[in-house]
């Protein structure tokens, strides 16, 4: 999914038809919560006010989890921002397409970490069916890695898209 659906008012995203989607499958998946790799920070960065999720969640009234790390868990967990990365890599405010694949690939060697924080936050719920909201690109490692902690899961879409 890309992420821009997430945040209501997010010229980019579609947020109305996840609204909509989140809906449907809440009301007739039995779950009993909606969690989001998204944090505070993200929805502030992008000059907007509210999650997707967490306005389905209120309004069904469900539990909502904000999973990813804010900046300041991040520092905590050794897990650089892009930004800093891309000090890191002594690069400029115009960055080509052979940076983006280094600071990607950067990035990814911090999933790990990332997605076990994922994980942990879902456990904080006590929820027994948790729909949660992830970007497409970690749908195969986060799947990995559940199943090696032996948890069910079903993949709803691989791709959202509206």
């Amino acid at each position: 999914m890309n992420h821009s659906h997430q945040i209501v008012g997010q010229s980019a995203g579609d947020s109305t038809a996840l609204h909509q989607y989140l809906e449907r499958e809440l009301q007739s998946g039995g779950y009993d919560a909606i969690a989001e790799e998204l944090n505070e920070a993200a929805i502030l960065r992008w000059n907007c006010s509210e999650s997707t999720a967490r306005r389905v969640a209120t309004s069904l009234g469900i539990r909502h989890r904000f999973c990813d790390p804010e900046p300041s868990e991040r520092a905590i967990l050794g897990i650089p921002s892009r930004e800093e990365l891309e000090q890191q890599f002594g690069l400029g405010k115009i960055i080509n397409s052979a940076a983006t694949r280094q600071l990607d690939a950067a990035q990814k060697n911090y999933w790990p970490i990332r997605e076990a924080f994922w994980l942990a936050r879902l456990q904080e719920l006590g929820a027994t069916r948790i729909l949660f909201i992830l970007g497409a690109d970690h749908i195969q490692s986060f799947s990995a890695f559940l199943t090696r902690e032996g948890i069910s899961f079903i993949c709803l879409e691989q791709n959202w898209e509206p």
